[in-house]
């Protein structure tokens, strides 16, 4: 996915109910080509949905406006068997996991879309999500700038 921040359409919570409540649990701030990042960890949804459990997320904005953000998601199978009526224990049979949460995933959203990436295979702790994310929301927004943390 590539945005184009002069012209792309701003996200808003009604655009997907698993967008990240902005401001919340925020790591870090940083900036990149007079984009401001913000860094969350384990934010609720804005929509308060809690169908998605939010690892970590990356909100890139331009003045006001959100422009991207990337995610680590994973489904949270308690809510998901409560929503389809069934067991927690089935639902986890299907994931093939004895969590509550199924694998995590990498999610870009922008420009009134969402891109389901890959599956996460490196270990969820800042020092390696963040960088890793990163890369995709530069790319993303096709900066090339340096990043500089703000706090």
């Amino acid at each position: 996915m590539l945005i184009d921040i002069s012209s792309c359409i701003p996200l808003t919570r009604h655009d997907f109910s698993s967008l990240p409540k902005e401001g919340v649990n925020v790591v870090k701030r940083f900036t990149a080509g007079g984009i401001e990042i913000i860094f969350e960890k384990n934010p609720p949804s804005d929509s308060g949905e809690d169908l998605v459990y939010i690892h970590y997320s990356l909100i890139a904005k331009s003045g006001d406006d959100t422009v991207c953000v990337v995610s680590v998601e994973s489904l949270d199978l308690r809510s998901l068997a409560s929503s389809l009526g069934e067991s927690v224990k089935e639902i986890q049979r299907e994931y093939g996991t004895r969590g509550f949460l199924a694998p995590a995933h990498l999610v870009i959203y922008g420009n009134g879309e969402k891109e389901e990436m890959e599956g996460l295979s490196i270990e969820l702790r800042d020092e390696y999500v963040l960088p890793y994310m990163m890369d995709f929301l530069l790319d993303a927004l096709d900066c090339a700038d340096d990043v500089v943390p703000l706090d």
